[in-house]
């Protein structure tokens, strides 16, 4: 063997998408810190949303906050039925009914229109209640998780919206 059979071309550049990825991911995160939010939230959306173009991270954003609602709602249902019917946190039997709502949360997308949605509104589902704590304000930390992501997807429009564009991205 060679040299040669082991060489690849490693490239450094750091382009536009790349750095408005970074601000925006740390406005998300210190915005949400402020409000007193979980900030993972808020940097996962950002990340999904900013794409390559402005008009592309607008129709990631829109998706994202159909996602967001969507996954909202259905989280808020879970949290009401496990209280319902006395299901213990982080058992089997909790995992099991969060995994079977995926279908209704999917469907529901589906049937609003929003087939790009549904991945993100079970992500904000799964997120939502794999990160839930026993409080009597279960609703107001659905609220919140929702209102964490929203920062997040609204942050990344606004920054590719007002950075410069990348003018070596190719449509």
């Amino acid at each position: 063997m060679n040299s040669k059979d082991f060489s690849f071309d490693i490239d450094l550049h750091i382009g536009m998408r790349m750095i408005k990825t970074v601000i925006a991911v740390f406005i998300s995160i210190f915005i949400t810190n402020l409000i007193g939010g979980i900030p993972l939230n808020a940097a996962i959306a950002a990340i999904i949303c900013l794409q390559a173009t402005q008009e592309a991270t607008v129709k990631k954003g829109k998706e994202r906050v159909v996602g967001t609602f969507i996954g909202g709602f259905f989280s808020a249902i879970f949290l009401f039925l496990i209280d319902t019917f006395d299901v213990q946190l982080f058992t089997n039997l909790y995992y099991l009914i969060m995994s079977l709502l995926i279908i209704p949360v999917i469907k529901t997308a589906v049937t609003l229109k929003a087939p790009d949605s549904a991945s993100s509104a079970s992500i904000v589902m799964l997120i939502t209640l794999l990160s839930y704590v026993k409080t009597e304000e279960k609703y107001l930390f659905v609220l919140l998780r929702v209102l964490d992501t929203l920062v997040g997807v609204f942050t990344s429009i606004i920054i590719n919206l007002l950075l410069p564009k990348n003018k070596n991205h190719k449509k």
